[in-house]
């Protein structure tokens, strides 16, 4: 009798956590999201794009200084990278040239948002594989939200 009772309280307990989990594991945004890495030093362009990103679901990385970038691309590759050009410590020029020639990162699907607006620069960088070449000052946060989505749907 007592077996019964304990193996009928196991599943008066087992069932509802089960479909509590499923529930969970079906209308959960993390199950889904998509990692977006960013490489911005202006605080308040980071303020902005977490804010926007994770509002919009996905979940985001920020680096502000450029020598920590690779190290940190190597430990969680991201969906895709968000990369400004004048950063402390090391260009995103460079940062760009060391993701192609890296044989785990070199796939890594890459955005330039910069203030530099020079043909050169925006030749330069797309010689190196980037997505889209965005001038920040140019566009807004939902414009850059709907280049992400195209990008991440490629």
């Amino acid at each position: 009798m007592y077996d019964l009772e304990l193996r009928n309280s196991q599943n008066f307990i087992q069932q509802p956590i089960q479909e509590i989990t499923f529930w969970l594991f079906r209308n959960s945004k993390c199950m889904n999201k998509k990692f977006i890495f960013i490489v911005e030093d202006d605080k308040a362009y980071v303020n902005v794009y977490r804010t926007k990103l994770e509002s919009e679901g996905y979940e985001v990385a920020i680096v502000e200084r450029g020598n920590l970038v690779i190290p940190e691309l190597r430990k969680r590759k991201p969906d895709l990278v968000i990369l400004d050009l004048v950063l402390p410590e090391k260009t995103g020029f460079a940062i760009l040239k060391d993701i192609r020639a890296d044989s785990e990162l070199k796939d890594l699907k890459v955005i330039v948002a910069s203030n530099l607006s020079q043909e050169g620069d925006k030749e330069k960088v797309k010689k190196l594989g980037v997505l889209d070449y965005l001038i920040k000052s140019e566009i807004s946060i939902f414009e850059l939200i709907e280049k992400i989505k195209k990008a991440l749907a490629s």
